[in-house]
């Protein structure tokens, strides 16, 4: 997961110029297509070489997401308010990233087949996905 995390963002950001946000923001929905590829190639992966595959493309999508969106919104609000802004929206989606997996978990656990749960999570993406195109 790591290797798609670091990956996707940096070679997007090495062919994007600085300040550009109209490049950043169709990186942003590359980023979103490759988080829903790999969410469904994880939801249908039977062994581990192809999570293993699936997980990178999706961590690749999923670390674009989070890198370019934080960069559009940075090049909105006034500097002086940028440190508070970055603070609340890393601490929203790290608040939204716990709910998610403890719910995640425990629908996996109690009511669901893993696969089925990471169908939610894709399906999700898509829908995110859709008003961008």
């Amino acid at each position: 997961a790591t290797v798609g995390t670091g990956t996707g963002p940096f070679v997007a950001s090495a062919l994007t110029r600085k300040g550009d946000s109209a490049i950043q923001e169709l990186w942003l929905c590359v980023g979103a297509l490759l988080a829903f590829v790999g969410g469904v190639g994880c939801a249908a992966a039977t062994n581990l070489w192809p999570l293993m595959a699936a997980t990178t493309v999706r961590t690749a999508g999923s670390g674009m997401i989070y890198v370019f969106s934080s960069s559009l919104l940075q090049l909105e609000v006034p500097s002086a308010v940028q440190g508070r802004v970055f603070a609340v929206e890393l601490a929203a989606m790290t608040t939204s990233s716990a709910v998610v997996y403890l719910l995640a978990g425990y629908a996996n656990d109690h009511a669901f087949a893993p696969h089925f749960v990471m169908s939610i999570g894709t399906a999700i993406a898509l829908a995110v996905l859709l008003p961008l195109a």
